[in-house]
């Protein structure tokens, strides 16, 4: 199995989102506040397009976040362990016994392992395991989280689609 490569490549698209949207929404800022010195009181359908745009940067924040995160979890699945007895054994819930560590640190990149080593220590990461081991594959955030990846792992970029607006994230 080829090397999945580190994490620098998604948190440089990372980063570049982020500093994108923060433009927008200060451009955006910029807007109201000369709108609002402009006008004695804000129209409600420029108020609402203004709650919009908030509310789409928002959107486009959490999806920013979203592939970061399927980019650096790619190909767990695979290193799922089957669950031998009930949650009532001892250590059954370790995250040991429900997930291959080793070898899902030695499938990427090895400069990267530090990184992993350490993210894979965090609650979040124990706690979605846990949650994936345990949880059917039929929930519907997990089904969403795979497709994110899958879609991720095809073309290197997926759509979102939020309010009715469609994202490509790039």
């Amino acid at each position: 199995m080829p090397k999945i490569a580190g994490p620098e490549k998604a948190a440089r698209q990372l980063k570049n989102t982020l500093e994108k949207l923060h433009r927008r929404l200060y451009q955006e800022e910029f807007s109201v506040i000369a709108l609002r010195k402009n006008m004695e009181f804000m129209p409600l359908d420029i108020d609402y397009d203004i709650h919009c745009k908030k509310r789409m940067l928002e959107s486009s924040v959490q999806d920013a976040f979203l592939r970061f995160m399927a980019s650096l979890m790619h190909g767990y699945t695979t290193y799922l362990r089957p669950i031998r007895c009930a949650p009532r054994c001892v250590g059954a819930t370790d995250t040991g016994s429900l997930f291959d560590l080793d070898a899902f640190l030695r499938s990427r990149d090895k400069s990267s392992f530090e990184f992993f080593k350490r993210f894979s220590e965090t609650q979040s990461f124990n706690r979605f395991i846990e949650e994936r081991s345990f949880v059917s594959d039929k929930n519907a955030y997990n089904a969403f989280f795979d497709e994110c990846i899958a879609k991720i792992s095809q073309s290197g970029h997926f759509f979102i689609i939020i309010l009715g607006l469609a994202f490509d994230f790039r």
